[in-house]
């Protein structure tokens, strides 16, 4: 996870001018981004049909 988020945010960037805005984008970039591990099902799909958990 911490590769993925770093696509977003690389080593050495302050996180002191982040938005909660532009880290919900992140969030919902992420949670909507099919993953290997999880047989190709998006973080949302996975934790919905998995745990009937709906992710916004």
């Amino acid at each position: 996870m911490n590769g993925l988020i770093r696509q977003y945010l690389p080593k050495g960037v302050s996180f002191e001018g982040l938005t909660e805005e532009y880290v919900q984008q992140i969030q919902q970039q992420l949670n909507n981004r099919p993953r290997k591990s999880l047989g190709y099902l998006t973080p949302k799909e996975y934790a919905f049909a998995k745990f009937g958990i709906v992710i916004t």
